[in-house]
């Protein structure tokens, strides 16, 4: 505080640190705390940095291995006799100096053996122990994890079997077992007297309704099914088709809907899905789904168009064309207007466009 000074960093990003105009509540909390001193930020790439720190240097001596250890309370040099007596070690020694082939890994380094550049010491050796003091019972330790403890020896050290007895040292730490949970799923069972019977007795509840809701399904279908009659149409055969005229208005248009009729058709049958199940053969400009129940279809009996008695241009605001058209076996008065497209497209052998054309030069009544 009070003291301004230069922080130097190799990310790049950190130089912008209170440029930013939108930052969450954690950034808040940083840039808080960073306002109350007085330091500039300046960056400098990785590849840059070439000065490098004591433990990343080419060559340790025996000045530098001493620090190393320092802080477990015994110097390097206590320990190298006891090292170099080691028979592995010794006989590592004795191979590399009279160039005998060695493991892989294996090399001297100003008369230090290292395995991969990391320091070799004895499995059995005194500085094990207080290695792994250090390097997980201490303040820097902080009781980590056996992986994070073997990373962080495994940068420098190397004893066979580490991996092991890094493993067994923080699984019998007593500080770890009394303040760590366990990541292994819990013990034992859930399996109490009294809640597996509740659970059972539910169960069987349950099979009860299903059956009875079953038996009432059953009957209400009998009951219903006593007031229908089977019918089954042919592919291909017409049928009329019942539809809600106030709603479902692309298949047919009436001026008076609430008089209109309650089928529309015949429409032919393309397809039986199921036992009750049928598609039509809708009009183009229909936008209703053609798959339909057989309670809404009734049988047509086929009429043909006899002949063409007017047109007109009907009275709503679609602007369609009707025709009057009278049927085989009918009377004058018995005639009935119908849309031109639906007659057009289901009696395509009457030719109704050549005959309203004729009808139209010919007949000089009022279309009406």
């Amino acid at each position: 505080m009070g003291r301004k000074f230069m922080v130097r960093t190799d990310q790049q990003s950190l130089r912008f640190l209170f440029e930013q105009r939108e930052i969450g509540l954690e950034y808040q909390r940083w840039v808080f705390k960073l306002m109350g001193f007085s330091f500039d930020i300046q960056y400098k790439p990785g590849a840059a940095n070439k000065v490098a720190d004591a433990l990343s240097r080419e060559y340790v001596n025996q000045t530098e291995l001493t620090a190393l250890i320092s802080s477990c309370g015994a110097r390097w040099a206590d320990f190298i006799p006891h090292i170099q007596q080691d028979p592995f070690i010794k006989q590592l020694h004795e191979d590399i100096n009279r160039g005998a082939p060695v493991p892989k890994g294996y090399v001297m380094d100003q008369g230090i053996l290292r395995y991969k550049g990391r320091l070799v010491i004895p499995a059995k050796s005194k500085l094990v122990q207080q290695l792994l003091k250090e390097y997980h019972d201490s303040t820097l330790g902080g009781h980590a994890g056996d992986f994070k403890t073997y990373q962080r020896l495994a940068e420098e050290w190397y004893w066979p079997g580490m991996r092991r007895q890094i493993q067994q040292y923080v699984r019998v730490c007593v500080i770890c077992q009394q303040n760590k949970s366990s990541s292994l799923s819990p013990a034992g069972s859930t399996a109490v007297a009294t809640l597996e019977e509740q659970l059972l007795e539910r169960d069987a509840i349950l099979d009860d309704i299903k059956a009875n809701l079953l038996k009432a399904q059953h009957r209400m279908k009998k009951y219903a099914d006593a007031h229908r009659r089977e019918v089954e149409f042919q592919v291909g055969e017409p049928v009329y088709l019942k539809i809600q005229p106030y709603r479902q208005k692309t298949l047919a248009r009436r001026v008076c809907e609430k008089l209109a009729a309650r089928f529309y058709g015949p429409f032919p049958i393309i397809e039986r899905i199921g036992p009750v199940v049928y598609r039509l053969d809708l009009p183009p400009s229909c936008k209703l789904h053609n798959v339909f129940h057989v309670s809404q279809l009734k049988r047509a009996i086929e009429v043909e168009p006899a002949a063409l008695l007017g047109t007109r241009i009907a009275a709503d605001s679609s602007g369609r064309t009707e025709v009057l058209i009278q049927w085989v076996g009918m009377e004058d008065w018995e005639a009935t207007w119908e849309d031109y497209e639906q007659i057009h497209d289901l009696f395509p052998a009457f030719h109704l466009e050549d005959k309203v054309k004729v009808w139209a030069r010919g007949n000089v009544k009022n279309q009406t």
